[in-house]
């Protein structure tokens, strides 16, 4: 099923097939009760997608320059992806999202005048698009979660299989991670393990 949390819940939309054909987001809460606007949902039930080109709509509407330049990149670079031929799902938005501000911080990085005009726009840049992604575990909360797995995790042959079964694990289990992290986390639990074995 899919899903989109609006307003601290997840409301899908169905026609009457009871096939979800797009969500209810959130636009407004006023005194007088929630308005509510519909996002379609494409046919590959990508949600992320959606949410981008609606947010450039009304950007545009409200003539938010800015916002609308960093949508416009975001969408641009999925377009690129798709005439690839690879399928754009919500993972792939993502990806893209992340891409955009790593290339932002390491901007940031090289920028010798870090209250100028430039670099207060790719600073707020980067918190838009932080703000775009689904919250995802810390490298000790993935630790804390992998507590159940930890014998698979530090017995595993090779950390690219412990990393593995972490993956496999936050999968099934529909937690969000990203993959650095959770390597990270692999290797600080087979360094603890290996050295009570040492020891």
């Amino acid at each position: 099923m899919n899903t989109l949390n609006i307003c601290g819940n997840n409301l899908p939309v169905y026609d009457w097939g009871q096939a979800p054909i797009g969500v209810l987001e959130c636009v407004e809460v006023a005194p007088d009760g929630t308005k509510w606007h519909m996002i379609s949902l494409p046919p590959d039930g990508g949600i992320m997608l959606a949410k981008l080109r609606e947010k450039l709509m009304q950007a545009r509407k409200a003539g938010r320059a800015d916002e609308m330049s960093t949508l416009q990149v975001l969408i641009g670079e999925v377009t690129t992806l798709e005439a690839r031929n690879i399928k754009i799902n919500d993972e792939e938005c993502e990806r893209v999202i992340r891409k955009v501000i790593e290339a932002d911080k390491e901007t940031l990085s090289l920028m010798k005048e870090t209250e100028s005009d430039n670099a207060k726009k790719l600073l707020a840049e980067v918190d838009y698009l932080s703000a775009l992604l689904p919250k995802t575990l810390s490298v000790a909360e993935i630790v804390e979660q992998l507590a159940s797995q930890a014998e698979a995790v530090k017995s595993a042959r090779n950390e690219g299989q412990a990393v593995g079964v972490a993956m496999k694990y936050f999968k099934n289990n529909s937690v969000k991670v990203l993959g650095e992290d959770v390597k990270t986390a692999v290797a600080t639990m087979r360094a603890t393990h290996v050295d009570v074995a040492v020891n």
